[in-house]
């Protein structure tokens, strides 16, 4: 009887993260309301209450689920792909549909909590050495160039990310092609015409 009650809490709790998240993207951080979410969910405050015990505190758990279903999600890209490149492209189109549900607002409401800047940062320097270990693997297989400072390329990529931000430049371009011209812009200039071949077999075109 007990695993069913936690069972039945879990689940309940999954469906408010996986909302409350979608709402967030949607239409921003400081615009959505527990009663928002609640009336949403069709459930009482007082069960949202229960499990959350404030807005920010079911942000900061939305987030770090969505991050973990991310993390399956690109175990099983990874589980599939023949070359570390189709791993990426899968993951690529994966994020790309993320990125088309984010709003500028969301991204503009992240910056006044301090809590998801330091998360954000601590991801960035796990990217780096992802990135760093992608790109050797690449080379090694013949899909991106040999003979590149691929330290200086990844270091010189996260400029450019951490200045798409700072300048805001999402308030003026969709985000979506935001991302995709950076990263299309970049692989391509690193490819080998084997790699080449990849990426336009296994990216989604942008829409």
């Amino acid at each position: 009887m007990a695993q069913n009650c936690n069972a039945h809490q879990e689940e309940v709790r999954e469906r408010i993260l996986r909302r409350a998240m979608d709402l967030f993207f949607a239409n921003g951080i400081k615009s959505v309301k527990m009663d928002d979410i609640a009336a949403d969910l069709q459930m009482s405050k007082r069960t949202l209450y229960e499990m959350f015990e404030d807005k920010e505190n079911l942000l900061l758990a939305s987030i770090r689920y969505n991050h973990e279903q991310n993390k399956r999600r690109i175990a099983e890209i990874a589980s599939q792909g023949d070359n570390p490149l189709e791993v990426f492209a899968g993951v690529f189109n994966m994020k790309m549909d993320e990125v088309r549900r984010v709003s500028a607002q969301f991204i503009t409401d992240c910056k006044r909590y301090d809590s998801i800047a330091k998360g954000f940062e601590e991801e960035s320097k796990t990217r780096k050495e992802d990135m760093l270990r992608f790109v050797n693997s690449c080379v090694e297989q013949g899909l991106f160039r040999s003979g590149v400072d691929y330290v200086l390329i990844t270091r010189m990529f996260d400029l450019v990310s951490r200045a798409m931000m700072e300048h805001e430049i999402y308030k003026e371009f969709p985000m979506q092609e935001i991302v995709y011209t950076v990263y299309d812009t970049f692989f391509r200039g690193i490819c080998t015409p084997k790699g080449l071949e990849i990426l336009d077999k296994k990216i989604n075109k942008k829409q």
